[in-house]
Order: structure tokens, then sequence, then C-alpha cells
């Protein structure tokens, strides 16, 4: 009898040992789940920003162009004037492009600042 009490006992461990195996396995499986959730949204905060900062590039690079359009404008004009001696309307229509560039580039520039110092 003493031997089946024994085989008994050993298996009673056997099985205490197989669920403590179970729960450590449950329990890493749960841990590289977490990581994984917070890498996933890591990354997908980090794909936002990197929107946001491509639609800002996007905007920036539209307005200076304007403005070198304008500048161009302006050097052409400026330059035709001076050549035929005739300075005319053209002049004060590119000074006004020229105007309106730099004010809504400045309007881009203040209104980024303003959103960094909003996060900060």
């Amino acid at each position: 009898m003493d031997y089946y009490a024994d085989i008994m006992s050993g298996i009673s461990t056997l099985q205490s040992e197989i669920s403590i195996v179970g729960v450590i396995q449950t329990l890493i499986v749960l841990a590289i789940s977490a990581l994984f959730a917070r890498e996933t949204r890591r990354r997908a905060k980090r794909e936002i920003e990197q929107e946001k900062r491509s639609k800002l590039r996007a905007k920036e690079s539209q307005l200076a162009m304007k403005m070198l359009f304008a500048s161009l404008k302006l050097s052409m004009i400026t330059a035709e004037n001076q050549k035929l001696n005739n300075f005319n309307g053209k002049l004060d229509d590119a000074m006004q492009d020229g105007k309106e560039a730099k004010a809504e580039y400045n309007d881009f520039v203040n209104t980024v600042f303003k959103e960094q110092l909003e996060k900060e």
C-alpha cells in the first residue's frame, strides 16, 4: 500500500508542478503581449507625429515656393524697369505679392510656434 501511496503522492506533486509551469507560461505570454501592445501604441503615436510633421513640411515648402516666386517676380520686374528706365504698376504688383507671401509665411511660423508652446 505504501507503494501506491508513494505513486499517488508523486502524481499529485507532478500535477502541482505542471500547474506551476502552466501559470509561468501564462505569465510569460501575458508579459510578451503587454510589451507588444505597448510597442504597437508607441508606433502608432510615432506615425501620427510623423504625419503631422510631414504636413507641416509640405505647407512650409508651399509657402517658401510662393515667397521664392514673389522674389523672382520682383527681381525680374525691377531689372526690366531699370533697363527701360520705366517704373510702372508691375513693380507695385510684384511688391504686393512679396508682402502677401511674407505675411502668409510669418502667420505659418507663428502658428507653429504657438502650437509648440501650447504643447509644453
